[in-house]
C-alpha cells in the first residue's frame, strides 16, 4: 500500500493504526499533490496494490494514476470539531476545501439546521490561492477546511481551522484497504487456478470481461 498524504502528522497517525494490521505493508509519501504526482510517476506501481489518501488528494489520483485509491473520509464528528470551534469564535467563517469535503461539511451542517450564515467554497488545488484570497478581500479572515485549503489560508495571513482525521477514521480506512487486498488476493488465486485446469484443456479457452478485455487465456488460445 501507497500511503500518499499532505501532512507528516497524517502519516504518523497511519503508521500507528496500520500495526494493527499485520498483512499489510506500507509505503509513505507526503508532500503537495504535485510532489505526490511526481513521486508516483517515478516509482514503479506495480508493487502497489492501492493507494491510501485523503480528501481531493484523493480525488486527483484517482484522476492521474491507474491503481486504485482508497480515501480517509472525515467522520461527522471530525467535521463537527471543526465546525463547533468555529462557532465559539463567534465570527465570520467560510468552509473551503474539495468539493468532496466542503459537500459533505455543507450537508451536515444542513442536517443539523444551523441558523448562522456561512460560505461553502469547493475549489480544485489551482484554484485555491485565487480563491481564498478574494475570500480575504471581502473581509473574511477565518477559514475551516482540509489541508490544502489551512495551508493557503495560513499563507495569506489568515486564521484556520483544520478538520481532524482521528485513529477512528484512519482505522476505518486501513480495514477497507485490508479488505480491497484480501479480496483482490483471492481474486488472483481464482484466477491462478483457473488457469492452471485450462490449461490442461485440449480445447482453447479464452476468457473475456465484459469490456472485452482478455482476463485470461489458456496457451492453446
Amino acid at each position: 500500500m501507497l500511503s500518499a498524504m499532505p501532512s507528516e502528522h497524517l502519516q504518523r497517525l497511519i503508521r500507528k493504526e496500520v500495526k494493527l494490521f499485520p498483512d499489510l505493508t506500507i509505503e509513505a509519501v507526503t508532500g503537495t499533490l504535485d510532489e505526490v504526482v511526481a513521486y508516483a510517476r517515478t516509482t514503479p506501481l506495480d508493487i502497489f496494490e492501492v493507494i491510501l489518501s485523503r480528501g481531493g488528494m484523493a480525488h486527483a489520483l484517482r484522476e492521474v494514476l491507474p491503481i486504485p485509491v482508497i480515501s480517509i473520509q472525515f467522520s461527522s464528528s471530525e467535521i463537527m470539531s471543526a465546525l463547533e470551534w468555529a462557532i465559539a469564535l463567534k465570527r465570520p467563517f467560510a468552509v473551503v476545501g474539495h468539493e468532496s469535503t466542503v459537500h459533505q461539511v455543507q450537508s451536515l451542517w444542513q442536517a443539523l439546521q444551523y441558523e448562522d450564515a456561512i460560505e461553502f467554497v469547493p475549489l480544485q488545488e489551482h484554484e485555491l490561492l485565487p480563491g481564498i484570497q478574494q475570500l480575504k478581500e471581502k473581509g473574511l479572515d477565518l477559514i475551516v477546511g482540509d489541508i490544502g485549503a489551512v495551508r493557503t489560508a495560513q499563507s495569506l495571513g489568515m486564521d484556520f481551522i483544520t478538520i481532524p482525521s482521528t485513529s477512528t477514521s484512519v482505522k476505518d480506512a486501513l480495514s477497507r484497504v485490508a479488505r480491497y487486498a484480501e479480496d483482490t488476493w483471492q481474486l488472483r488465486r481464482e484466477l491462478n487456478l483457473a488457469r492452471k485446469v485450462s490449461d490442461l484443456s485440449e480445447s482453447a479457452l479464452l476468457v473475456l470481461n465484459d469490456q472485452s478485455i482478455i482476463v485470461f487465456s489458456n496457451e492453446k488460445a
